[in-house]
């Protein structure tokens, strides 16, 4: 009885050992993106200015006519085999639902914290992709990044 109770264990054990090293990425809906966008009077740069091994900082511009609203929601994606991959959150992420506005001419910084990601991010490219709106319109841009050890 001890050895099957045993044996039943490490069953379990290693399915939970699988599980969690066997996260894929999954393939972006965005394929390439613009870190900077000009359309009409909307203009909204997105650039990393500072990378550490815990977090990024992100300088978003807002150099058009309008204020335009973001919320605190983005993504982490990897370029690999050619495409475009999101890098998934841990599973107790969460973001809060709200919008800011960002009136024209208008800074704002956001720190990313990079320790909420579920896997380390190994050396390649990368990218923050946001999205942005006016009038009921989406607008997702894309600040590049490369880890480099």
């Amino acid at each position: 009885m001890k050895t099957k109770w045993m044996y039943f264990q490490l069953v379990i054990l290693f399915l939970l050992l699988a599980s969690c090293s066997s996260l894929t990425l999954v393939k972006s809906e965005y394929g390439d993106l613009p870190s900077k966008l000009v359309e009409g009077a909307v203009q909204i740069t997105m650039t990393v200015t500072k990378q550490t091994a815990s977090s990024l900082e992100v300088e978003i511009v807002n150099s058009g006519e309008l204020e335009i609203v973001s919320g605190e929601y983005y993504h982490i994606e990897k370029f690999q085999d050619d495409d475009w991959y999101v890098v998934p959150f841990q599973d107790d992420t969460v973001f809060t639902d709200i919008g800011y506005l960002l009136e024209s001419e208008g800074v704002k910084e956001l720190s990313i914290p990079l320790d909420q990601l579920a896997i380390d991010l190994d050396e390649g490219l990368y990218r923050v992709s946001k999205e942005f709106w006016y009038d009921g319109q989406g607008y997702i841009i894309a600040a590049p990044f490369e880890i480099v050890h």
